[in-house]
C-alpha cells in the first residue's frame, strides 16, 4: 500500500500578520531545532543580507540571546575609535587607553542597549509600532554585528601602528601607515553604514512596519535625544543670564 502523500497545508508555512514580512521558505514540521513555520538561520551570518527574517526569528526564540554580549562588544569598539579619534594616547600610555576602552566600553555599551532601547520602543510606538521593549532591544543589540567584526580591522592596525595608533597625529605617519589607516578607515565606514540599514530593518521588523517608518522611528529617536539634551541646556543658560541681570 502506498504512503498518503502530505497535502499543501502540511508543505507550507502558517501567513505571517504581518504585511511588510518576507516569504519564508517551507520547511519539514518534524525538523529538530526548528521553530514552526521558519526557516533556521545562523543570525551570525544571515543578519548582513536578512536582517529583518533574522530579528523575526530571534525575538520569536530566545530575544535576549547574546544582545548583552553584543552591545558590550560594540561598546568596546565605539571607544577604541573614541580614544584614537581623540589622540589619548598622547596623555596614558597605551596600556591605560586599552584598559579604559576595556572597562568603560562595555558600560557605555549597555547603557546605549537599555537608553536607546528605550528611546526606539518609544519613537516606534509614536508612529504606530507592535514591538515591546524587550524586542527592540534585541533589534538594537544585533545591529552591533558589524561592529563587532569591525574590532577585526583593529589588528593590523595595533600591529603596525603601536602606540602611534592613539597618539591623533596622523600627518606624522609614514605613507605606508597612512594608506593602512585610510584603507580601515574605509572599511569602518562601509561597516557602520551597514549597521544602520541592519537596524533600520530590524525595527521595521520588530514594530511590524515597513523600512520607511523604521528609518522614521531612528530620526524620531535622535530628534527626543536632541530635545532631551537641548531643553535643559536652554533652562540652565537662560537661569544662569537672568541671574546675572
Amino acid at each position: 500500500m502506498s504512503q498518503p502523500e502530505h497535502s499543501a497545508h502540511e508543505a507550507s508555512p502558517p501567513a505571517s500578520p504581518n504585511p511588510y514580512d518576507s516569504p519564508r521558505a517551507a520547511i519539514e514540521p518534524s525538523r529538530p531545532g526548528v521553530v514552526p513555520g521558519y526557516e533556521r538561520l545562523n543570525p551570525w551570518r544571515s543578519i548582513w543580507t536578512q536582517p529583518r527574517a533574522t530579528i523575526r526569528q530571534i525575538v520569536d526564540t530566545n530575544p535576549t540571546n547574546m544582545v548583552v554580549l553584543l552591545a558590550a562588544i560594540g561598546g568596546i569598539s565605539q571607544a577604541l575609535d573614541q580614544a584614537a579619534a581623540r589622540g589619548l594616547g598622547g596623555m596614558i600610555p597605551m596600556p591605560a587607553v586599552l584598559g579604559v576602552a576595556l572597562v568603560f566600553g562595555p558600560i557605555l555599551g549597555l547603557i546605549s542597549l537599555y537608553v536607546g532601547g528605550a528611546v526606539l520602543w518609544f519613537s516606534g510606538r509614536l508612529l504606530g509600532g507592535a514591538a515591546n521593549y524587550e524586542h527592540v532591544r534585541a533589534a538594537l543589540g544585533w545591529s552591533q554585528v558589524p561592529l563587532a567584526f569591525g574590532l577585526v580591522l583593529w589588528i593590523p592596525k595595533f600591529l603596525a601602528l603601536g602606540p602611534k595608533l592613539f597618539d591623533g597625529y596622523i600627518f606624522g605617519l609614514v605613507p605606508v601607515e597612512q594608506n593602512l589607516l585610510i584603507a580601515t578607515g574605509v572599511a569602518e565606514v562601509v561597516l557602520g553604514i551597514w549597521q544602520l540599514v541592519i537596524l533600520i530593518n530590524c525595527l521595521a521588523e520588530v514594530h511590524q512596519f515597513s523600512r520607511w517608518r523604521g528609518l522614521g522611528t531612528l530620526l524620531a529617536a535622535g530628534a527626543l535625544i536632541g530635545l532631551a539634551v537641548f531643553i535643559p541646556a536652554m533652562i540652565f543658560f537662560m537661569s544662569a543670564g537672568g541671574g546675572g541681570l
